[in-house]
């Protein structure tokens, strides 16, 4: 679980400075302010999000339930990505 979390800040480390460059090649200049706002603070409202809902489905359901519907809705995400 340790090697998994260290490996989780690692790839997550790197976000930030890819959100930065991919903004400063693909937004017009005076749409990056915006954009990088929207980008930026996406990642504690997915936290706050995600904190509330499993709350949710554990108290209704069970533990389980909370990674069924979140790797659900991983797999998803990516149909729509790829």
């Amino acid at each position: 679980l340790i090697v998994t979390r260290i490996a989780m800040g690692v790839g997550e480390a790197a976000v930030t400075s890819c959100i930065y460059n991919l903004a400063s090649r693909w937004l017009l200049p005076q749409e990056r302010s915006r954009a990088m706002t929207v980008m930026i603070s996406g990642i504690p409202m997915g936290t706050l999000i995600a904190l509330l809902t499993s709350t949710w489905l554990i108290q209704t359901w069970s533990w389980p339930t909370m990674f069924y519907a979140f790797g659900l809705l991983g797999f998803v995400f990516a149909l729509f990505w790829f």
